[in-house]
């Protein structure tokens, strides 16, 4: 059997030509023409998109996350905790003088007192019992604090928040107290020592109360209306230590502060009896070496 190669007719053997189409015989074929397929509706063939243009976008997108993230963080996130932890730190400041305003009327002190101190007496709570204290992102330090005032910083740990501290002033202030622009600096009319005449501290003075290894002596000179010059040697054992510097007055009081700006001394006077206190002296006394105390005019 075979078929034509025009039309796929089937042929007869030996025929010339197609009894169909007419066409002739030329070449025969065993099997019939493939049929021709319809492609006019067939829709063309998927691409195999390329596994790189997937990996470009997967990593845009996630450094565009990035991007929102830091963008939080620094613009949002930190700039809210720091405003949170000012407002928190003022607010402690804020009970830390209400704390000193009663610790200062109990009969057995009538003193302000130090943070710690305060926290002895549960007007302040446990964060406070050792200082210098740490909370909420604020370190708190009692700067001074005696009959007269008192002052308590707070200095943030990170650098970009604001440094405040408080004093007998009950005001919160901005920055970094001194000796010279505290409210420590009592204006009060009742002041005891108001009305001394600068003459009274010249003189070399020896700390009370301490034993053969335990001594402190005073020297003070080039008194003047403004201050005066002061040296104080003192001894525990073999350990020794000298500090030595220009103090000023105010108020019937006088207020050292050393070049650091972190040893500080206030001195009063008061019926023949120099008191000396002194905030992170340390480092110019060897162990136990203490500047602190009474002294009385040799």
């Amino acid at each position: 059997m075979s078929f034509c190669s025009k039309c796929g007719g089937m042929l007869a053997e030996g025929v010339a030509f197609c009894p169909k189409c007419g066409a002739p015989v030329a070449q025969q074929s065993t099997q019939p023409p493939p049929l021709r397929q319809d492609t006019s509706s067939a829709p063309p063939p998927r691409q195999k998109q390329s596994p790189v243009k997937w990996i470009l976008l997967t990593i845009g997108f996630v450094l565009v996350l990035m991007i929102v993230g830091v963008f939080l963080l620094y613009f949002v996130l930190i700039p809210s905790k720091n405003v949170a932890q000012e407002s928190h730190a003022q607010e402690t400041l804020e009970k830390i003088a209400t704390a000193q305003a009663a610790y200062s009327s109990l009969t057995d002190t009538r003193s302000y007192g130090t943070l710690d101190q305060l926290q002895s007496r549960d007007f302040l709570d446990e964060r406070f019992a050792e200082e210098p204290a740490t909370v909420d992102g604020y370190v708190f330090k009692t700067e001074w604090a005696d009959k007269i005032g008192f002052c308590v910083s707070a200095k943030p740990i990170n650098s970009n928040q604001t440094s405040f501290f408080i004093d007998n002033s009950m005001k919160v202030q901005e920055g970094n107290p001194t000796l010279s622009n505290s409210s420590d600096l009592s204006e009060s009319t009742d002041n005891p020592q108001d009305g001394l005449q600068p003459l009274a501290w010249a003189g070399e003075w020896t700390c009370t109360g301490r034993g053969e290894d335990d001594q402190a002596i005073m020297t003070i000179e080039s008194v003047t209306e403004n201050g005066f010059e002061f040296e104080i040697s003192a001894a525990w054992g073999t350990n020794s230590g000298i500090m030595s510097g220009t103090a000023t007055f105010k108020n019937g009081r006088a207020f050292y502060t050393d070049s650091e700006g972190s040893c500080t001394a206030s001195f009063s006077l008061s019926n023949g009896i120099l008191s000396i206190e002194t905030n992170d002296c340390e480092g110019y006394g060897g162990l136990n070496v203490v500047f602190d105390g009474e002294y009385r005019k040799n």
